[in-house]
């Protein structure tokens, strides 16, 4: 458990450093004119955010790197049940993506100005780079690698492991309207990861759910289309797309069956690394 919340201190720590540092950027010339530092007057804008938070999370790998907190590589490499297994795995989390774009429309849910700092980020390299790979990677390293794999080894039940760890990661989103479906594909992944036993699938998944997102930002209809519908369209196109994302799942599940002996091979040289 210590293990599991060394994670997220750094996790955090990282986040933190970042939003500081955007504070910064963002006031510079206030701050280059000698100005009083007022906080209540302190503006920060997405792209900072970004791009600070993009260097944040650079250090954070190299420093997870040096305290031996990051995976072996070799749990990139396996390929569970072949490459039928990983397409139906990648297609349940596209699937996914929309059915709750469609279920949760009629709510309303607040995001808490997050798209309006993604509007902002969409001119930067760095910025799309953090939303779409260095994110998600930091993501899979802290909360599926970090907190899930560290519960796996104290002999955590793996579904309350899944859970909790989807949990975490749903809180540290910050608003209702990234919070219910982080938690959603956070335990999509945590399967992905306990059953394939490494980071290979859960961070493809990442990556792919990530950039779907990233692709609101340059074509609005894809994010407005489903807020138009009627809701009984909302819910009966959330609802197949759902039942969908299962059958998905459920393939992916019957296509890996067979490889759970090699699964426990590298999951125990793994426990014998840490």
């Amino acid at each position: 458990m210590k293990k599991s919340l060394l994670y997220l201190l750094l996790f955090v720590a990282a986040n933190v450093v970042g939003g500081v540092v955007a504070i910064l950027l963002s006031n510079v010339e206030p701050l280059l004119n000698g100005a009083p530092i007022d906080t209540t007057g302190l503006t920060v804008d997405g792209r900072s955010i970004g791009v600070a938070t993009f260097w944040a999370y650079v250090l954070l790998v190299a420093l997870m790197a040096v305290l031996r907190l990051t995976p072996h590589w070799r749990t990139l490499l396996p390929r569970r049940g072949g490459w039928r297994a990983e397409i139906s795995a990648l297609m349940a989390v596209v699937l996914l993506a929309y059915a709750l774009t469609f279920l949760l429309a009629p709510l309303n849910l607040s995001d808490g100005g997050m798209m309006a700092h993604f509007e902002s980020m969409k001119t930067s390299v760095l910025c799309v780079c953090l939303i779409t790979v260095l994110g998600p990677l930091v993501e899979e390293l802290v909360f599926r690698a970090g907190v899930l794999h560290s519960l796996l080894q104290r002999r955590w039940h793996p579904l309350p492991a899944v859970l909790l760890t989807a949990a975490v990661f749903a809180i540290v989103h910050g608003n209702p309207m990234q919070a219910l479906p982080a938690f959603v594909s956070g335990t999509l992944l945590g399967v992905y990861y306990y059953r394939s036993g490494g980071l290979r699938l859960p961070l493809m998944a990442h990556i792919l759910n990530n950039t779907l997102a990233a692709l609101a930002m340059y074509f609005p209809w894809l994010e407005g289309y489903p807020a138009e519908r009627t809701l009984a369209e909302q819910l009966t196109a959330g609802f197949l797309l759902l039942c969908a994302s299962l059958l998905c799942v459920g393939w992916w599940w019957v296509l890996t069956a067979k490889s759970t002996d090699e699964i426990d091979k590298y999951r125990n040289d793994e426990d014998r690394n840490d």
